[in-house]
């Protein structure tokens, strides 16, 4: 692992040693490595603990957290969380523009988004997700360097809704994000707190819930 923050430049330190959560609660990895930043107080999973890209492009990310990858069932399961965003998002109008989501799944945003913006866009790199949403008429990609080659500063309001903790290098991601937004556009991200009250009072017994080899 680079011990050098790609964010501010300082070093990490080594802040827990112990058991995180595999995919849906109840599976473990023993032994991962919590680090965090010096400088800028940021946090990462030793590269050796983190699952590997060809999860999240076949599927098996999805399966582990007993996911369905299957038609509307999939989108069912993640209506709620994008009922929460839209709620985040407002009172900003989104009639008539172009809205980008990143991390999309299932498109249940895109359906969301579908009679009140006037383009959606979708980044997803799971291939059973991509089809579905080609299926159901969404614009997709499996990357944002994909859609930078056809899409640049195309998009009013973007979204990305707990997806950068999964990348290997936050600023990239951000960077890349920021090529596809047109000047005077906005972008809504959300990621867990890692300021949670409960890594306060429980600590180590927390820790083993909140990270995981996705993060």
């Amino acid at each position: 692992m680079n011990n050098v923050c790609e964010i501010c430049g300082e070093k990490f330190n080594e802040i827990y040693t112990g058991d995180i959560r595999d995919g849906a609660y109840g599976r473990c990895k023993s032994s991962a490595i919590i680090y965090e930043c010096t400088g800028c107080k940021v946090q990462r999973l030793r590269e050796d603990d983190c699952i590997s890209d060809e999860f999240y492009e076949t599927g098996q990310y999805r399966r582990k957290l007993k996911e369905s990858l299957e038609g509307d069932q999939s989108v069912i399961e993640q209506d709620e969380m994008q009922h929460y965003t839209l709620e985040a998002f407002f009172p900003k109008s989104l009639r008539g523009a172009n809205v980008l989501d990143v991390g999309c799944g299932a498109g249940s945003l895109l359906d969301m988004l579908k009679n009140v913006s006037s383009n959606q866009l979708g980044i997803e790199p799971c291939a059973p997700y991509l089809e579905l949403l080609s299926n159901r008429g969404h614009k997709v990609y499996p990357s944002l360097s994909e859609a930078i080659k056809n899409e640049k500063e195309t998009i009013d309001y973007g979204f990305s809704i707990q997806v950068i903790e999964h990348v290997k290098n936050p600023v990239e991601f951000l960077k890349q994000i920021k090529e596809l937004i047109r000047p005077g556009g906005r972008l809504l991200i959300s990621t867990p707190n890692r300021n949670d009250v409960l890594t306060t009072l429980l600590k180590d017994k927390f820790y083993q819930f909140f990270y995981r080899t996705q993060h």
